[in-house]
C-alpha cells in the first residue's frame, strides 16, 4: 500500500503518477470482478433450472418406475390365480376321465348283462367326451392368458430395467450439477469479499489522490 499523501503539502509527481496508476488498477480489479461475478450469477440461474428440470424428468421417471411394478406385481398375481385355476382344471379332467373309464367299463357289463341299449351308452361316453373337451379348452384359454402375461412382465421388466438407468443417470447428472452450484456459490462469495476489499481500497486511494 502507499503511504497516505494527505498531510504532506507538495506530494511529488512521481508519487502522484503512482496512485494514479494504483486506483486505475484498482478500477480495472473492481470492474473485471464484477464482470466475473455477472458471469458466475448466470451460471447459477442456468444451473438452477437445470437442476429443477432434472427433478422433474426423476419425479416423470420414478412414477413410471412405480407404476410398472404395480403392473407386474398385479400380472404376477394373475398368474399366480391362473395357474391355480389352470391346475385344478386338469385334476377335474383326470378325475373326469377315470369317472369316464370306470361308467365304460360299467355300462359295457350292463350292455352285457341286461341289453341295455348302445344309444344310451354311447350319449353318456358322448357327455363325458364334451365335459372334457370343454374343460381341456379352458386349459387352452388358461395357458394362452399366462403365456401374453409372461411376454407383457418381460417387456415391463425390460422397460423397468431401461427407466432405472435414465432415472440413476439423471440422478448422477443431478448431483455434479449441485456440487457446481455449490462451487459456484462458493466462489461467488469470494467475489463479494474481494469486490468489497477492493471498493474499499479504492475509496482509501481515492481520497489520498484529491
Amino acid at each position: 500500500n502507499l503511504p497516505l499523501l494527505n498531510g504532506q503539502e507538495d506530494p511529488s509527481q512521481a508519487d502522484l503518477v503512482v496512485l494514479a496508476n494504483t486506483i486505475s488498477d484498482v478500477q480495472s480489479l473492481i470492474e473485471n470482478t464484477r464482470q466475473q461475478r455477472s458471469s458466475v450469477e448466470i451460471n447459477l440461474e442456468t444451473n438452477e433450472k437445470a437442476i429443477n428440470d432434472l427433478n422433474l424428468s426423476i419425479s416423470d421417471i420414478q412414477e413410471r418406475i412405480n407404476n410398472e411394478q404395480t403392473r407386474l406385481a398385479n400380472l404376477e398375481q394373475q398368474s399366480v390365480e391362473l395357474n391355480t385355476e389352470r391346475s385344478n382344471q386338469e385334476v377335474l379332467i383326470g378325475q373326469y376321465f377315470l369317472a369316464a373309464y370306470q361308467n365304460g367299463n360299467q355300462e359295457y357289463l350292463k350292455l352285457l348283462l341286461n341289453q341295455q341299449s348302445i344309444s344310451s351308452s354311447a350319449r353318456v361316453l358322448r357327455y363325458y367326451q364334451y365335459f372334457n373337451e370343454a374343460r381341456t379348452k379352458r386349459i387352452t384359454d388358461f395357458q394362452e392368458l399366462l403365456t401374453e402375461i409372461e411376454s407383457i412382465s418381460s417387456e415391463l421388466q425390460e422397460s423397468n430395467r431401461n427407466l432405472l438407468i435414465q432415472r440413476d443417470n439423471l440422478i448422477n447428472q443431478q448431483n455434479n450439477l449441485e456440487l457446481r452450484q455449490r462451487e459456484r456459490l462458493s466462489l461467488l462469495m469470494e467475489l463479494d469479499i474481494t469486490l468489497a476489499s477492493s471498493t474499499n481500497e479504492l475509496s482509501r486511494l481515492e481520497v489520498q489522490y484529491e
